[in-house]
C-alpha cells in the first residue's frame, strides 16, 4: 500500500456531496471571522468610523483606546454628536464636485477658484468642520490627558518615521 492510498485511507467517507459544501462554507466563513480579528489588531488603527476618521489624524485611536470607559463616552459624545452634520457635509461634498465640473466647462474659468476654496477652507468644510470638532474634543480633556495625547502622537510618529 503506498503513502497516498494509506493517508486517503484515514479519512472520513462523506455520504452527501452536500457534506462538503458544508464544511467548505464553514472553512471560509472561519477563515473571514480570523482575517477580521487580526487585520483589526494588527498595526496602529485609524479606524473608528467616519466620524474619527477625521480627527484620527491629530487624535490617535490609541489615545481613544486607552481612556476609561466613562472618559471615552464622554469624548466620543462630541463626534457622535455631530455625526449627522459631518454626513450631511459629505453629501454636499457631491454637489461641490459638480459645481466643479460646470465651472470647468465655463468660458471664464473664475469661478474654479472659489468653488475649490468652498470644498477646502471655511468653517462649513469639511475640513473645517473637523478641525471644530478637534479642538472640542481636545477642550475636554485634562491636563493629564493632554500629556498623554502629547506623547501619543509623538509615539505614533516616531513609529511612523521607522
Amino acid at each position: 500500500m503506498s503513502w497516498f492510498e494509506r493517508s486517503t485511507s484515514r479519512l472520513p467517507h462523506l455520504g452527501s456531496r452536500w457534506w462538503t459544501v458544508v464544511l467548505g462554507l464553514s472553512l471560509m466563513a472561519n477563515l473571514l471571522i480570523g482575517g477580521i480579528v487580526i487585520g483589526r489588531n494588527l498595526g496602529d488603527r485609524h479606524g473608528g468610523g467616519p466620524m474619527l476618521n477625521n480627527v484620527s489624524q491629530l487624535v490617535p485611536r490609541k489615545f481613544i483606546d486607552n481612556l476609561s470607559d466613562v472618559r471615552r463616552k464622554d469624548i466620543l459624545g462630541i463626534l457622535r454628536t455631530n455625526r449627522d452634520e459631518l454626513r450631511n457635509l459629505r453629501e454636499d461634498t457631491r454637489a461641490t464636485v459638480l459645481k466643479l465640473a460646470e465651472a470647468l466647462e465655463a468660458p471664464d474659468p473664475a469661478g474654479i477658484n472659489a468653488v475649490i476654496d468652498s470644498y477646502t477652507t471655511g468653517s462649513e468644510s469639511l475640513a473645517g468642520h473637523s478641525a471644530k470638532m478637534a479642538r472640542d474634543l481636545i477642550a475636554k480633556l485634562t491636563t493629564d490627558e493632554r500629556k498623554l495625547l502629547a506623547a501619543e502622537i509623538r509615539d505614533r510618529n516616531s513609529r511612523r518615521m521607522k
